[in-house]
C-alpha cells in the first residue's frame, strides 16, 4: 500500500514563494543573534527568576531551553538562549553586567551565568520605563513563549518510524526529526555574533557567517559549524562620503601582511588566540594552517558546536547559496538526500576524515545530478543564464559566482514535467539506485551545470564537475576502489527494493536485506561509530498491512525513469 501524497505534492510549484532567498535568510537570523543572549542556569527551577531579570531589561521576544553536555567533566549544563526585542537590551547586558571574579580580562561577550540566590525575582532598574503591573503582565506572556527542544532517542524514533505504512513515510519522518532545528540555527549564528564580538575592537566591520550544512538546506541537528569571516563590507565601500576619499588608514608595520596566504595564516593565528584567552566556551582550539583551506578548529562548550573558521573562503558560501536554492525548490529535495547520506555512512561510503572515499558533497551532487535529468531541478547553466546584475558575486582567485538568485523567478523559468510531480520519495529512492546502477563512471563524468554526461577529460575513478569552477573535480580524491564498492552498494539497495518479499525489507538492519545496509562490505579503516541505528530493525512494510509491492512494479517504474532521462538528454 502506498501512501497518497497528492497533498504534500500539491506545494511544490508555489514551495518557492514559500521559502526566503538566502541573503534574506542570513539577514534575519544575524539579527536575531544581535539581539540574543545566552545564559547558564543552575537548574531548571531558575528559569522563572532569569525571565524576569531578562524583562526588567528589555521585552522578550523568544526564549528556547537546552542542555548542553560536558563529557570532560561528565557534566550537564541548563542554558537559556533569550531574544529581545531590540539589540540594544542585548548590548546592555554586555555592557553593564559585571565580569567573573575569576575572569583576568573583562571582556564582553553575549554569554552569561545566572548567580541570583535570592528567594524573590530581582527588582526593576529605574531606568525600566514599564510598570509593575506591564512587566507581571508580560512576565505571563512570556512563559508561554519558553521553547524546550527535546531530541528523540535513536529508540523513540526507530518506534515511530515503525508505525509508517510506506518507505516515503520513513524518509519525510527522518528528515522532519533529525533535520537543523530552529533553535540549532539560532544557537549557530549566535556562536558567529561571538566571533564578532570577540574581534570588534580592531575589525568593527568585521562579519562571520555561517555556510556548509548550517544553511544549504540539508543540515542534520548534529552537524557541525563551518564559518567565513568577511573583513569589510563591500556596502561599506559603496557608501564611501566624498571627505573619506581623503584619508587612509595606517597598516600595521608588519611585512608579512604584504602576501595573501602569509596573511591569512598568521591573521588566524591571531584569531585562535583571541578566542582561548578572550572567548568563553571556545575550548580544544586547534591551527589547521597548512591546508588548502586554512582553518582553525574549536569546540563551542556553550553551544555544543565543532566549529571551523576560516577568512574569506567565499565559494564555500556560495556553493551553500545555491543547494540552499535546490533544497527550497522542491520539497523532496531534502528528505531524499537525508536518506542517501545516511545510506552512504551505514555502507561506510562516506568518513568524517579526510581520504579517498566518497563525501557527503559528491553524494549529494550525485542526486541533483539525477533530479536535472528527470527535469524535476533546473540546471545551473538556466541559473547563470538568467542572472540579474544584482545577483553578481566574485569569490577568491577572482572566481565568477553569479547566477539567479531570485527563487520565484527560478520558479517562474523552469516547471517540473507533470509526469515528475506525482513521484514519491520512494519513487525517487529507487530511480536514483536504478540510474547509478547502470552509470558507467569508468568512462563518464557528470555536471550539473548542464545536466549531461561527458567523456571524463583524466584518468580520476569519479569525475564530478565542480558548479563554481568547471576546471575542478570535487571527487578527485575518490580511488577506484571506493567507485567500486559505491557502485556495489548500490546494486545492493537496489536488490533490496526489488525483492519478491518487502514484508522482510528493512531500512537498515544487521541481520536482514536492507536499503541502508544490505550486507555491505567493510572496508580496511578504522570507521567511524554511527550516531544510531535509526532505521534498524524497521520494517518498510508490513503483511498485516497488506504492503505488497511487486517486482513488475519496480521494473516498470524503472523502465519508465530510463525512458524521462532519455528524452531529456
Amino acid at each position: 500500500m502506498r501512501v497518497n501524497f497528492t497533498s504534500f505534492q500539491s506545494i511544490f510549484l508555489s514551495h518557492a514563494y514559500i521559502f526566503e532567498n538566502f541573503d534574506s535568510l542570513l539577514t534575519k537570523r544575524r539579527c536575531q543573534a544581535e539581539r540574543s543572549i545566552v545564559v547558564e542556569v543552575p537548574s531548571v527551577n531558575s528559569l522563572d527568576h532569569v525571565l524576569h531579570s531578562c524583562c526588567a531589561i528589555g521585552q522578550v521576544s523568544s526564549l528556547f531551553h537546552y542542555t548542553t553536555f560536558n563529557k570532560y567533566v561528565n557534566k550537564h549544563k541548563e542554558m537559556l538562549l533569550v531574544e529581545f526585542s531590540e539589540p540594544i537590551s542585548a548590548r546592555e547586558m554586555m555592557l553593564y553586567c559585571p565580569t567573573s571574579s575569576s575572569a583576568c580580562l573583562p571582556v564582553r561577550s553575549p554569554f552569561f551565568q545566572y548567580h541570583d540566590q535570592r528567594t524573590s525575582p530581582a527588582p526593576l532598574r529605574q531606568s525600566q520605563s514599564l510598570s509593575t503591573d506591564n512587566l507581571n503582565r508580560q512576565e505571563q506572556v512570556e512563559k508561554q513563549k519558553i521553547f524546550r527542544e527535546n531530541l528523540l532517542s535513536d529508540k523513540d524514533l526507530k518506534q515511530s518510524i515503525f508505525s509508517c505504512n510506506s518507505i516515503s513515510e520513513q524518509m519525510k519522518l527522518f528528515y522532519d526529526k533529525t533535520k537543523l532545528t530552529d533553535l540549532g540555527s539560532r544557537l549557530r549564528f549566535l556562536t558567529c555574533r561571538q566571533v564578532e564580538v570577540a574581534l570588534a575592537g580592531p575589525l568593527p566591520h568585521l562579519s562571520a557567517l555561517p555556510f556548509g550544512s548550517s544553511v544549504n538546506g540539508f543540515g542534520h541537528c548534529l552537524s557541525d559549524l563551518d564559518m567565513v569571516m568577511q573583513l569589510e563590507h563591500s556596502e561599506l565601500v559603496r557608501a564611501c562620503p566624498e571627505w573619506a576619499e581623503s584619508f587612509v588608514l595606517q597598516n600595521a608595520s608588519d611585512t608579512a601582511f604584504g602576501q595573501q596566504r602569509v596573511s591569512s595564516t598568521r591573521f588566524l593565528e591571531l584569531v585562535a588566540d583571541v578566542l582561548r584567552s578572550t572567548s568563553p566556551g571556545c575550548t580544544q582550539i586547534v591551527k589547521v594552517l597548512k591546508a588548502r583551506v586554512p582553518i582553525v578548529k574549536y569546540h563551542q562548550q556553550l553551544t555544543g558546536l565543532d566549529c571551523d573558521l576560516s577568512i574569506n573562503n567565499w565559494s564555500g558560501l556560495y556553493m551553500s547559496e545555491l543547494l540552499y536554492q535546490y533544497s527550497a525548490l522542491d520539497a523532496r529535495v531534502a528528505p531524499l538526500l537525508f536518506c542517501l547520506r545516511l545510506w552512504a555512512k551505514e555502507a561506510q561510503l562516506t568518513s568524517q576524515h579526510p581520504g579517498r572515499w566518497i563525501t557527503n558533497f559528491s553524494i549529494t551532487t550525485l542526486a541533483l545530478y539525477y533530479l536535472i535529468s528527470l527535469r524535476i531541478l533546473p540546471p545551473f547553466e538556466l541559473l547563470k543564464k538568467h542572472a540579474r546584475p544584482e545577483d553578481a558575486r566574485v569569490a577568491e582567485n577572482s572566481l565568477d559566482c553569479s547566477y539567479l538568485r531570485s527563487l520565484s523567478r527560478i520558479a517562474a523559468l523552469h516547471s517540473p514535467p507533470k509526469a515528475t510531480r506525482s513521484l514519491t520519495l520512494e519513487d525517487l529512492l529507487l530511480g536514483f539506485f536504478s540510474f547509478y546502477d547502470e552509470f558507467d563512471f569508468r568512462k563518464h563524468g557528470l555536471t550539473i551545470i548542464y545536466g549531461k554526461t561527458f567523456i571524463k577529460p583524466d584518468s580520476s575513478a569519479m569525475y564530478i564537475q565542480n558548479p563554481l569552477d568547471g576546471s575542478l573535480n570535487v571527487s578527485r580524491n575518490v580511488t577506484l576502489e571506493e567507485v567500486e564498492r559505491f557502485s556495489m552498494a548500490v546494486t545492493r539497495a537496489l536488490h533490496s527494493l526489488h525483492q519478491d518479499a518487502p514484508q522482510s525489507v528493512r531500512l537498515v538492519s544487521n541481520s536482514s536485506p536492507s536499503v541502508i545496509n544490505p550486507q555491505s562490505a567493510s572496508r580496511n579503516i578504522q570507521s567511524p561509530v554511527a550516531e544510531g541505528k535509526y532505521f534498524s530493525e524497521l520494517k518498510l512494510s508490513s503483511a498485516s498491512k497488506n504492503s505488497n509491492r511487486k517486482s513488475s512494479k519496480s521494473n516498470e517504474h524503472k523502465r519508465s525513469l530510463k525512458i524521462s532521462m532519455k528524452s531529456r538528454k
